[in-house]
């Protein structure tokens, strides 16, 4: 959780993270993908319930480098859409190309006949030039800066 915390405080999250109950609620939402690979998220249609799941990069034990977090866009989009949620790597762990083999990583194992897709904040130049170099294209940036990704189904 340490990671995610750094990461709110240098705007890679939302700020609302930085709230203790929403750092505790963040924490359940993880179990749950865990548990049940379905997560809880609130958006302006209201809240939504989605399949996702937790990679974690890295070996059994304390060597665990990075994580994905990895959802449907939208609930029962599963076959045609799968969105890039979250994604870190601890901080002694930077700098050595371990972001880049993660997302690598995304992209090689996703089905080529689903959409991916990927946000970022202002704040996440590095994961915004991460996500082109691997084939990504920007096709939106919303009102406060948020950039939009997506790599289209490849044929298989």
């Amino acid at each position: 959780m340490e990671e995610v915390i750094d990461g709110t405080k240098q705007g890679h999250y939302a700020e609302s993270l930085l709230d203790p109950v929403q750092t505790r609620g963040f924490r359940e939402q993880l179990v749950n993908v865990i548990r049940h690979a379905a997560m809880l998220r609130r958006t302006e249609r209201g809240p939504e319930q989605i399949r996702a799941w937790l990679w974690v990069y890295g070996r059994n034990g304390d060597d665990q480098v990075g994580y994905l977090l990895l959802s449907e866009k939208l609930p029962g989009s599963i076959a045609t859409d799968i969105e890039l949620y979250k994604v870190g790597v601890r901080k002694e762990r930077r700098k050595d190309g371990h972001g880049r083999r993660i997302v690598q990583l995304f992209v090689t194992f996703s089905s080529p006949t689903v959409n991916l897709y990927a946000r970022c904040f202002p704040p996440s130049e590095t994961m915004f030039k991460m996500l082109k170099e691997v084939g990504f294209s920007h096709i939106n940036t919303m009102r406060f800066g948020t950039r939009e990704l997506e790599l289209c189904a490849r044929e298989a």
